[in-house]
């Protein structure tokens, strides 16, 4: 504690901002993972985080020679992406289920500007709380202000532009369990005559009057 000068922390800073290049590629990850998983494919994501693990490896030790200690953040952050790549090109053969849908391609450009927004306005807000970052007493609640200023500038331009809606983040109402009766219905409705294969017939007209 303490012991960071102004030189190492402008080199844990540079760190910070390599390996925030590869965030989104971890995020991407997460969203094509499933796609394999869900068609009980393990072997093939399997696979890919060998070889990202080999390149981060190789890179890491490659270029210490070269850049020196920024070397890991670059090796990791080009792992994320070839990990995100090989995922991606492996997913091709799933069809439809792995494109990103209209909806993506409309709200991305939003998403991104907003992503722009927040950068601008913390940019400035940290040149206006300078003074108070330089104070070791008030440097907490700076913080907190700008944590404040990058959330209601990034989220206040999503939600005005349409981009993305607040309600997304509350939880889906959950359904009511299948339980035994549900399952005794069912065999009924199915066991009546003319009315195996007809859900309209298995209980919801049972009553209708015949034709004449």
């Amino acid at each position: 504690r303490g012991a960071s000068g102004v030189d190492d922390t402008a080199a844990i800073a540079t760190a910070v901002m390599i390996y925030g290049l590869g965030l989104p590629s971890f995020v991407l990850q997460k969203i094509l993972q499933p796609v394999y998983f869900a068609r009980e494919d393990t072997r093939r994501p399997f696979y890919f985080a060998v070889v990202a693990m080999v390149v981060n490896a190789a890179l890491a030790v490659g270029l210490a020679p070269f850049i020196g200690w920024i070397a890991p953040a670059v090796a990791t952050t080009l792992a994320g992406w070839t990990m995100f790549a090989c995922l991606a090109i492996g997913a091709r053969r799933f069809g439809d289920a792995a494109k990103f849908d209209a909806r993506f391609h409309k709200r991305i450009w939003r998403i991104l500007m907003a992503s722009a927004a927040m950068g601008v306005a913390l940019w400035l807000g940290n040149a206006a709380l300078q003074p108070m970052l330089g104070l070791p007493w008030w440097r907490g609640l700076a913080l907190v202000l700008l944590i404040a200023i990058g959330a209601i500038s990034y989220f206040g331009r999503v939600q005005t532009r349409g981009s993305a809606r607040l309600t997304l983040l509350q939880p889906r109402p959950q359904s009511r369990p299948f339980t035994g009766r549900d399952q005794e219905a069912q065999t009924e409705a199915a066991e009546e005559p003319g009315q195996l294969g007809d859900p309209q017939k298995a209980g919801l007209k049972k009553d209708a009057p015949e034709k004449l």
